[in-house]
């Protein structure tokens, strides 16, 4: 059947379609405006408050308030900013931290004692222990260096709290010498002051080709 065809049919068949909307008309139909009223039956009219009911949604409270008494007012958290906290001095706290740089070498064992200023204090090696030759690199050499000034520290922390660093240069025996005594009694009241030892040996690394070794 062609689309005209079925038009005609249509326009032919009014009370058909009369019918139709007739019973469509009885119950409520969502394109309406469910307030307006309808002068047509009392079906429109229930239609229209059902609707009215089911589709229209309750107020919204909002999310939900503490009592207005638990809540802070605003003169109370102004007076709580305003207080003044109290401040930390970190650099009054910062203790004065001394500084102890021993070098072993293969001829001789340096040890030279600084303040927090990088002033030295004393200075002590193999030669001024009374070592001579080649016995001012020797172990011995190197464990009364560390004793005279671990003395020498010993009393600069009698006289006020301080701390100290601990740097190590060279692989000669005065290093081997300088941590024995660390270790042990000479070094027990310094040793609980120590805060950090650093190995500042220059390692070559590339580089040009060294000179020739000295022959023996």
């Amino acid at each position: 059947m062609s689309l005209l065809r079925q038009i005609a049919s249509f326009t032919a068949r009014p009370a058909r379609w009369a019918g139709a909307s007739a019973r469509m008309s009885t119950g409520p139909s969502p394109f309406t405006d469910p307030t307006a009223g309808s002068a047509s039956g009392s079906g429109s009219s229930s239609g229209s408050s059902i609707y009215s009911e089911l589709f229209v949604p309750p107020e919204d409270p909002g999310p939900p308030r503490a009592p207005e008494a638990l809540l802070p007012s605003m003169a109370s958290t102004a007076a709580a900013y305003s207080k003044k906290k109290p401040s930390y001095d970190f650099q009054a706290a910062k203790l004065p931290r001394y500084s102890l740089y021993i070098q072993a070498s293969r001829t001789n064992t340096i040890a030279t004692l600084t303040d927090a200023k990088k002033n030295p204090i004393l200075l002590l090696s193999g030669g001024k222990c009374k070592f001579k030759g080649r016995n001012r690199s020797s172990f011995e050499a190197g464990y009364q260096c560390a004793v005279g000034v671990f003395k020498r520290l010993e009393e600069e922390i009698e006289k006020m709290d301080l701390e100290w660093e601990l740097y190590l240069k060279g692989f000669g025996q005065g290093r081997e010498a300088v941590q024995k005594a660390l270790l042990g009694a000479e070094g027990s009241k310094v040793r609980y002051r120590l805060k950090a030892v650093t190995d500042i040996t220059p390692l070559k690394v590339g580089g040009t080709r060294a000179p020739k070794a000295k022959r023996r």
